[in-house]
């Protein structure tokens, strides 16, 4: 099936908030920590119509790469030997390629590769890709683009050999696809590719593109071609990425809690199912107070070593003068004085842009950062460090799915389509924003990873 074009990232001058599109990858030039790869040749993998370009050099790379992980991987999960597809590979630049030039049998001609980044046609069982977008992408952002969408197309020429492919819907299989490339990504940042480079450290930017790879907001579940939102793909690579291609077997079938999902009126389509800054914040407030009373009072299930005396925090637009920010210029922050109480900041400023950029779960997201260290400060646990963030960040992700379910306790508001693709969104760039986040304390993989964890497993990940 195919992967949806790739596209360039536009930054926000404001916050560096990604604005809608579609995918990513990671800067410069893969090389991993020991030093240089060998480039992969035509005797390793051929492509057809390839040239000497970079994104075709990429390509073979990765290829070689994800063939000799599938020989290794597929007996070992699927019990079956891996056989290279046998229509090869076809480079197509949209700009020079004519329908005549590819393979009689093709599945599809040129405008249909020059509307995608690349596909796979199980027909003939080929990969093609289209050059020229592949291109624009790995000149704005990096060659990860690249590589990630062959590892894509040839999970799904390995769903196909294993039978996945005729039993699954579009969105299990995409998701599905999107997580063994993850976990091919994984093998090769731990050093098991003799020609591609994945640098764990660099992975932030190629999550951060999923605001460009998702379904548009409000789309179905149900659609012939369904890929998934943000979040679905963003998540499905991360499980990949930690669990490994098992994983992938196990966990991305149709009983997965996908979060795309249709508009339920024409006035939530019309507003994305957004409230005003205002609302929002009212909002935020009883998401998290909700949430926290829960917790502390004993409540919810997985909560142990959460209990305590947590009076609700007052919120404001600034820290009292009696106050100092945790860290070094954090303008989301939070303060426990003497007496016990805490306040949490909510800096309409500084909220105005995620707000408007991606939605106003990214608000309640954010929010919920403060707000769960000023409730692990009240409890005496940490809050300095990865670890207080990463769990601070995972209490988010849980508040998120009992949230979506309809299970948080006096829960007022319901989820619309798109709010946790807001929040994950909106945590991995607030890692990288002093203002937002202590600088430096958790990668934003790790934080949006924690997100994840809270999210999928009720709280049973997220540690006091």
């Amino acid at each position: 099936m195919p992967r949806r074009p790739a596209v360039r990232l536009a930054l926000l001058l404001t916050t560096g908030l990604l604005a809608a599109g579609c995918t990513t990858v990671l800067p410069g030039s893969a090389a991993p920590v020991g030093g240089g790869r060998i480039d992969a040749t035509d005797d390793d993998v051929r492509i057809e119509l390839a040239g000497a370009d970079d994104v075709d050099r990429v390509a073979r790379n990765a290829l070689a790469d994800v063939v000799t992980y599938w020989q290794e991987t597929l007996p070992a999960v699927y019990g079956e030997e891996f056989t290279e597809p046998e229509g090869g590979y076809w480079s197509v630049d949209p700009s020079t390629t004519e329908d005549d030039d590819l393979p009689r049998d093709a599945c599809v001609d040129v405008d249909f590769v020059a509307m995608t980044s690349a596909l796979y046609c199980p027909d003939t069982d080929t990969i093609l890709y289209n050059a020229e977008g592949l291109a624009d992408s790995m000149a704005a952002i990096g060659p990860l683009v690249v590589a990630s969408t062959m590892a894509h197309e040839m999970a799904h020429a390995v769903q196909h050999r294993v039978g996945t492919a005729d039993r699954e819907s579009s969105l299990v299989l995409e998701t599905q696809a999107e997580c063994l490339a993850g976990s091919w990504s994984r093998w090769v940042a731990d050093g098991g590719g003799s020609h591609s480079a994945v640098r764990p450290a660099e992975l932030d930017l190629y999550l951060q593109g999923y605001a460009y790879f998702g379904d548009p907001t409000g789309s179905s579940p149900e659609d012939p071609g369904a890929h998934g939102s943000a979040y679905d793909q963003l998540a499905a690579f991360l499980v990949g990425w930690d669990g490994g291609a098992q994983a992938c077997r196990d966990e991305i079938t149709a009983d997965r809690v996908f979060v795309i999902s249709e508009f339920d009126s024409a006035e939530d389509e019309e507003t994305g199912g957004d409230l005003p800054l205002s609302e929002t914040l009212t909002a935020a407030e009883q998401f998290l107070d909700d949430f926290w009373s829960a917790l502390t009072a004993g409540s919810l299930d997985g909560g142990e070593g959460w209990t305590g005396d947590v009076p609700t925090p007052d919120v404001t637009g600034s820290l009292p003068g009696s106050c100092e920010p945790p860290a070094p210029g954090l303008r989301l922050a939070w303060c426990v004085g003497g007496d016990g109480r805490s306040t949490v900041v909510a800096d309409q400023d500084l909220l105005t842009a995620p707000a408007d950029e991606l939605g106003d779960f990214a608000v309640v997201a954010l929010v919920g950062l403060p707000w769960a260290m000023a409730a692990r400060e009240q409890l005496g646990l940490p809050v300095t460090g990865p670890a207080a963030l990463a769990s601070a960040a995972c209490t988010v992700g849980w508040m998120t799915g009992l949230a979506l379910a309809g299970d948080l306790p006096g829960q007022e508001h319901s989820l619309s389509p798109g709010d946790v693709d807001e929040a994950a969104l909106v945590l991995l760039d607030a890692a990288e924003d002093p203002e937002l986040v202590p600088a430096a304390e958790l990668p934003a993989t790790a934080l949006v990873d924690a997100f994840r964890r809270g999210f999928e497993s009720a709280g049973d990940a997220c540690t006091a």
